[in-house]
């Protein structure tokens, strides 16, 4: 996927955090480039995304889809601006 920069990514990122129920943490917080990691121990879930040199948009790079942990009801990332 292709996104116009990181505000667009992580406010994808917290979308789908809401929808899928689950936690996940962004690091490092970077202008060029994050990871996204399930905080659950046993959960190989994972997003990289980074600044494309060429284009100059935040492509997606690296992506494990599948979750192994249960969905939560209880979220750090979601907030009033995520829920609306």
């Amino acid at each position: 996927m292709i996104f116009e920069g990181v505000k667009q990514f992580r406010k994808a990122v917290a979308n789908s955090v809401v929808e899928y129920k689950r936690q996940l943490k962004l690091k490092p917080n970077e202008k060029n480039r994050i990871r996204v990691k399930c905080i659950a121990a046993n959960c190989n879930w994972l997003l990289f995304a980074s600044t494309d040199k060429d284009s100059g948009d935040f492509i997606m790079k690296n992506y494990n889809p599948i979750h192994k942990c249960i969905p939560l009801n209880k979220n750090k990332m979601c907030d009033c601006k995520a829920s609306c």
